[in-house]
């Protein structure tokens, strides 16, 4: 397991990038950061892939269902293609686009529940 520097990651109150000193972050913190973006993805595919196979076996929620686990999906494989390929630009912001589609469809999702409730 490779070093990371978690105190040094995580931080509101200066500027993003760097640390106290004004010099960029470490490797170390770099790494951290990643560490905890991966733990977060690996809740957030938890979560939201059973949300989204619980939708598919609801009769009205099908296709929305579907849906969400299409871009679940491909949310995943963006991901991973960030990794593999060195972060290149398109894929990067495809990843990001994708995260905004996410979070609009389980708004909607969350919308049509409570007003159908």
């Amino acid at each position: 397991m490779p070093e990371r520097d978690f105190a040094n990651a995580f931080h509101v109150i200066r500027p993003l990038g760097v640390e106290p000193d004004g010099e960029l972050l470490t490797d170390a913190a770099l790494r951290a950061i990643h560490w905890m973006h991966r733990v977060g993805a690996l809740v957030v595919v938890l979560v939201i892939g059973v949300f989204a196979w619980r939708l598919t076996r609801v009769e009205k929620g099908q296709r929305v269902g579907r849906l969400l686990g299409a871009l679940l999906g491909a949310q995943v494989l963006l991901g991973l293609a960030n990794v593999w390929f060195s972060l290149p630009v398109v894929i990067a912001v495809a990843h990001n686009g994708v995260a905004a589609c996410l979070f609009a469809l389980l708004v909607i999702i969350v919308y049509r529940l409570h007003k159908s409730g």
